[in-house]
């Protein structure tokens, strides 16, 4: 049994790898049968954004635990952020947000950003945080850091159109 450790850490997000590489496959088999999960019967519309929208950030969250995303309340794993997502190799990540007020289009802005990681994890079969090749401005890119966290900025207020993602993900496991 080959066992790796090891911590990569883009912006926000930091990839974990933590045991046995043959977990992945059982791990991403779980994933894959997520979509028995009965989702909600809301449709929802890829133009609904967190300033318009922020209670969608309610169903963000109901559809990541779904998927097996872990989210918690408190201290984040990098210094002066609100919320890390915590990409582990082969399964499914953890999200960790501060407890501090925010207004609910802050928030959601936020537990937003945080998914498209998960999006990128996902992109990447769970072994690396793949960037999801959404239009950007690539001159931004210094001043966030890396292409993921520049996509992460980018699309953050798009609350729909990240659910709407996630929701496409599950249902490709049909």
């Amino acid at each position: 049994m080959k066992s790796v450790i090891a911590f990569l850490l883009i912006s926000t997000t930091a990839i974990v790898v933590d045991g046995d590489l043959n977990e992945f496959e059982s791990s991403f088999s779980r994933l894959s049968q997520v979509n028995q999960v009965e989702l909600s019967n809301t449709q929802f519309e890829s133009n609904e954004n967190c300033d318009n929208r922020p209670d969608l950030v309610s169903e963000l969250l109901k559809v990541g635990r779904q998927m097996g995303v872990t989210i918690l309340e408190g201290e984040p794993k990098m210094a002066n952020k609100d919320a890390t997502y915590e990409a582990r190799y082969g399964r499914i990540g953890v999200i960790t947000v501060s407890q501090r007020f925010m207004q609910p289009d802050t928030y959601c802005r936020l537990i937003s950003h945080e998914f498209i990681h998960v999006l990128q994890h996902l992109n990447g079969d769970l072994r690396s945080v793949k960037p999801m090749g959404f239009d950007v401005p690539i001159h931004m890119i210094q001043s966030v850091g890396s292409l993921q966290e520049l996509e992460a900025y980018t699309y953050q207020n798009e609350v729909g159109f990240i659910l709407k993602l996630l929701q496409d993900f599950l249902y490709r496991f049909e």
